[in-house]
């Protein structure tokens, strides 16, 4: 079951399985404007126990760039008012590419103005390192990378005040797609480890 639920110009699609309740919820992040095609397999594997809320971004032209994130601090301002109203269930988030540094702010934004954490963000394939030095979590944090991706751990780590990971698959920037089963095995690890630690 797809739905979509708007705020302004940020859409959320929810994925969720038409019989059996989740007992989880997971809010995934695209790296830019139209390119959440890339989670959809990801959000069809973790049904039915986790339900998937895909970040729809608005579509503007960045210097004549065509589905670039424009407007970060409305973007991250507007996912962490729309989520505010999906914590009925534990909430997760994943940010793919550019995506991961959205994740990261709104999980900011969520810990500092409401009661509610993320269980966990996962961020994806996200370069070297993280651009910013504004976002410290006191939720766990595990990146995912590619080969190349290891020497970014001691960057990564500083993106969160508790426990962070650091999994790395063969594959290059497309780790993503070819170890699809083990990412989401790794995902319904870590949240239920969220909830027993």
């Amino acid at each position: 079951m797809c739905e979509p639920i708007a705020d302004r110009d940020v859409e959320l699609i929810r994925i969720a399985g038409p019989h059996q309740p989740a007992a989880f919820r997971l809010a995934c992040f695209p790296h830019a404007v139209d390119t959440s095609e890339s989670l959809w397999h990801l959000a069809r594997q973790l049904l039915p126990s986790v339900e998937v809320l895909a970040v729809q971004y608005p579509h503007q032209d960045v210097r004549g760039q065509p589905g670039c994130i424009a407007g970060l601090d409305d973007l991250v301002n507007d996912s962490a008012r729309l989520l505010r109203d999906w914590t009925d269930l534990p909430l997760a988030l994943f940010g793919h590419r550019r995506g991961g540094e959205v994740a990261l702010r709104v999980a900011g934004r969520l810990e500092q103005e409401t009661d509610i954490a993320p269980l966990c963000t996962f961020v994806a394939n996200w370069g070297a390192a993280p651009k910013f030095e504004t976002v410290r979590l006191n939720s766990p944090v595990v990146a995912l990378g590619g080969g190349t991706d290891v020497t970014a751990r001691p960057q990564w780590r500083a993106c969160t005040r508790d426990r962070f990971d650091l999994e790395v698959w063969r594959g290059g920037g497309r780790f993503l797609e070819t170890h699809c089963a083990e990412i989401v095995n790794l995902i319904h690890d870590r949240l239920i480890s969220t909830l027993i630690d």
